[in-house]
C-alpha cells in the first residue's frame, strides 16, 4: 500500500515534537518581546550590539548575525534563562536562522555543543587544553564531514590544506577516510593534535585567521549549551572564566575577526559565573539576553498557533465539532498549572493529544477538492515553467488511453503537445511512485521528448498550515524519486511544488535551499461557497468606451468579451484568455504572473497593456 504525505500521522507528529519540547519547534514559534534592561514590567532583556533599535527576539539574532557576516565584528552574548525558559530554543533558532539564508550558509562553520560533552572529554590536562582541543577538533569535523553539504567547496578545501599545515597531509589523509563517523574522526585528530604539544588558544586563532586570508566572508559560529555542567566540576571554574575572558580580549584585539561565540546558562549560574569575575563582568554585562520564564501572552499565541493547525487539518470531519468544545474548554492557569514555556507546551499539547485521538479517525473529506485545485496550479507552472521547450502556446490533445493496465496506474492522462517533439502529461489523480516504498503523489506531470521522458514535477497539497513534518517527508520523497532541480545532461530541470494556504518565511526560505517551491493557496470546506469567479458568456457587444475610459477595463470584474477587446490589438490566443479568467481575482501583476504562470512573452505583452492604461485591477 501506497505511503500517503501528511494526513493524520504528520498532525499527530507535531503534536508529539511540541509535547516533548525539544529544539526550535518552528510551527509554534512566537515573537517573543524584547526590552532593554531596567524597563517596566517582566519582558525579555537585551540590547543590540550594533546599536540598531531591536524589538524582538528575531530582530536580535539577525540583528548579531549582521553584524557578525555583514559588518565583520566579534559577537559574543550569554544566554541566562530557568530551566524550559526556551534557552535553547534560542540557539537552535538562531542556527536555524543561519542555514535558511543563502548570504550566510555557505560561508558559516557552525559547532553547538553543551559543555557537558566537553568535560566528558578523557585526560588529566587542564580545562584550558580540553577547551581548545575539543573546540578545534570539533570544527574540522564541521568543516570536513561529507553531510556538511551547506558549506562552499571552497571553505571544505581550505579545512584540508589548514589541517595539512597543522599535522601534515598525510595524516588529513588518514583523517579523510573517518569523516563519516565523528567519533572516530575527533578521536584521531585529538590524538594528532596531542602530538604537536603546542599551544592551542593560539592554534584556534591561528585557524581562523588563516581562513579569513582566504577567505574573508568565512565566520564562526560557536554554540555552547549547558553552562551548568561545571557545577559539577567547581576545580574548572576559575579556568573557564579565564578562558572566556581571555578568549573576548583576544577577539577584540584582533581587528575584525569574523567568530560568534554563545554561552548558555541558568540564569543563576550566569549571573555567578561572571560577577565572580570583574574584569569578565565590565566586558560582558551588556551583551547578556535574559529570557523570562514565560509571559501569559506568549504562552496564548502558542495555543492559538496549536489550535490553529488542528482546525484547518480537521474542519468539517465528522467528530470536528465535539472535539473543538473539548480544545476549547482546556483550562490552564499560569503559575499553578505552569511555570515556564515549556511546561505549557507539555501540559497543552498533551490534553490535545488525547482529544486528537479520541476523535479524529478520518480526515478531511474537503481534501480531495484542495487536491483537485493544486493539479491545476501544478498543470499551471509546468505549462510555464518548460514553456521554453513546450512553447507559449502548446495544443491540448483528447486523452488517451496508454494501456489496458494503465502508465503508472493510469489509464487516461491530461494532454498537451508542445513544439520540437515535446509533449506533456498531466495525472488526473494520485499518483503512485516507487521509491524505498511506493508513494502516493497527489500532482504529477511528465515531459517527454521525441518518446523519451525528460523531466519530471511533483506537488503535494496541504490543506492546513505547512508543517515540519510536511516538508520533511516531501523531501524525503524527492531524494528517493532522484529529483534534480538543474538541468543536467541536456534535460529540463525536475520541478516540485508545495501548496497550502499558508507557511512561515523560515519555512518559504528552506523550501527554496531544497528546491521546493512553495504556492499559497486557500482552503478549501465543503460548507464553503465556490468562489471561483464566474464568467458571463455574454454574447452582446463588449462596452468599448468601459476599455477606453478611466484606468482601462477591469481584469477581474470584466466579462470574456470585454477581455478579449481589450487585448485584441496583443493577439492574445483565447486559451490565455481563458487561463487569465480561470485564475483571477488578482492582487497586483505579480499576483498575476504567480497565479497563471505565464511565459515572459505573456507577461510582457500584459505589462505593455497595462502600462498603457488598456487594463487594470480596478
Amino acid at each position: 500500500m501506497a505511503e500517503d504525505a501528511g494526513k493524520k500521522d504528520d498532525i499527530r507528529g507535531f503534536l508529539k515534537r511540541v509535547n516533548h519540547g525539544v529544539n526550535f519547534i518552528e510551527d509554534i514559534w512566537i515573537e517573543r518581546e524584547v526590552k532593554q534592561r531596567g524597563s517596566e514590567g517582566k519582558f525579555n532583556e537585551a540590547r543590540s550590539l550594533s546599536g540598531r533599535p531591536i524589538s524582538n527576539i528575531t530582530e536580535l539574532l539577525n540583528d548579531d548575525l549582521r553584524y557578525s557576516f555583514d559588518d565583520g565584528s566579534f559577537t559574543f552574548r550569554f544566554i541566562a534563562a530557568i530551566p524550559g525558559g526556551g534557552k535553547t530554543t534560542l540557539l537552535d533558532y538562531l542556527r536555524e536562522l543561519i542555514e535558511a539564508d543563502p548570504r550566510y550558509r555557505k560561508h558559516a562553520i557552525v559547532v553547538q555543543f553543551p559543555f557537558n560533552e566537553l568535560l566528558s572529554e578523557s585526560g588529566s590536562e587542564s580545562f584550558g587544553v580540553k577547551f581548545y582541543s575539543y573546540v578545534l577538533t570539533r570544527t574540522f569535523w564541521e568543516l570536513m564531514r561529507d553531510g556538511n553539504t551547506s558549506l562552499s567547496k571552497h571553505i571544505k578545501d581550505m579545512a584540508e590544506k589548514s589541517l595539512g599545515r597543522i599535522i601534515g597531509e598525510e595524516k588529513v589523509a588518514q583523517l579523510r577516510l573517518k569523516v563519516n563517523s565523528e567519533m572516530d574522526f575527533t578521536e584521531q585528530l585529538s590524538e594528532y593534535l596531542a602530538e604537536k604539544k603546542s599551544n592551542f588558544k593560539r592554534r584556534f586563532f591561528d585557524t581562523i585567521k588563516y581562513f579569513l586570508q582566504v577567505d574573508p566572508q568565512a565566520t564562526f559560529v560557536y554554540l555552547m549549551d549547558e553552562l551548568d555542567g561545571l557545577r559539577t566540576h567547581k576545580d574548572y571554574l576559575q579556568d573557564a572564566r579565564s578562558i572566556v575572558r581571555d578568549l573576548i580580549n583576544e577577539a577584540l584585539g584582533g581587528g575584525n575577526i569574523r567568530l560568534m561565540i554563545y554561552i548558555v546558562g541558568i540564569s543563576d549560574d550566569v549571573e555567578t559565573f561572571i560577577k565572580a569575575d570583574q574584569a569578565l563582568y565590565s566586558r560582558v554585562f551588556d551583551s547578556v539576553i535574559n529570557l523570562v520564564a514565560y509571559r501569559r501572552e506568549e504562552c496564548e499565541q502558542i495555543r492559538k498557533k496549536i489550535e490553529e493547525q488542528i482546525e484547518a487539518a480537521y474542519s468539517g470531519c465528522k467528530d470536528f465539532d465535539k472535539a473543538w468544545r473539548e480544545i476549547e474548554e482546556i483550562q490552564l492557569e499560569p503559575a499553578h498549572d505552569y511555570s515556564s514555556l515549556r511546561e505549557f507546551c507539555k501540559k497543552f499539547s498533551g490534553k490535545v493529544i488525547e482529544i486528537h485521538e479520541r476523535y479524529f479517525h478520518s480526515f478531511d473529506k474537503s481534501f480531495n477538492k484542495y487536491e483537485s485545485k493544486a493539479r491545476q496550479i501544478v498543470e499551471v507552472q509546468a505549462l510555464a515553467k518548460w514553456s521554453e521547450y513546450l512553447g507559449d502556446y502548446p495544443t491540448e490533445e483528447p486523452n488517451g488511453i496508454e494501456q489496458s493496465q494503465g502508465y503508472r496506474g493510469h489509464t487516461k492522462w491530461k494532454r498537451y503537445k508542445g513544439k520540437n517533439g515535446f509533449l506533456l502529461l498531466i495525472a488526473k489523480t494520485t499518483t503512485i511512485i516507487r521509491g524505498v516504498k511506493d508513494h502516493a503523489v497527489d500532482c504529477y506531470v511528465e515531459l517527454w521528448h521525441n518518446g523519451h521522458q525528460v523531466a519530471e514535477a511533483y506537488g503535494e497539497a496541504k490543506n492546513c498550515p505547512l508543517i515540519k513534518e510536511h516538508i520533511d517527508t516531501f523531501h524525503k520523497w524527492l531524494a528517493e524519486f532522484s529529483y534534480e532541480p538543474f538541468s543536467t545532461d541536456g534535460n529540463p530541470p525536475d520541478l516540485a511544488f508545495i501548496i497550502s494556504p499558508s507557511a512561515t518565511d523560515l519555512q518559504k526560505r528552506k523550501l527554496k535551499i531544497k528546491g521546493i517551491e512553495f504556492i499559497a493557496e486557500e482552503r478549501i470546506d465543503d460548507n464553503s461557497s465556490n468562489t471561483k469567479t464566474e464568467v458571463s458568456n455574454e454574447s452582446k457587444e463588449p462596452d468599448l468606451r468601459a476599455i477606453a475610459s478611466g484606468n482601462g477595463i477591469s481584469i477581474n470584474k470584466s466579462s470574456e468579451a470585454i477581455l478579449k477587446a481589450a487585448l485584441k490589438t496583443a493577439r492574445f490566443q483565447a486559451k490565455t484568455i481563458d487561463r487569465l479568467i480561470k485564475s483571477r481575482p488578482y492582487e497586483s501583476f505579480k499576483d498575476l504572473v504567480f497565479k497563471t504562470g505565464f511565459s515572459p512573452s505573456i507577461r510582457k505583452k500584459l505589462q505593455d497593456k497595462i502600462d498603457s492604461g488598456d487594463i487594470s485591477f480596478d
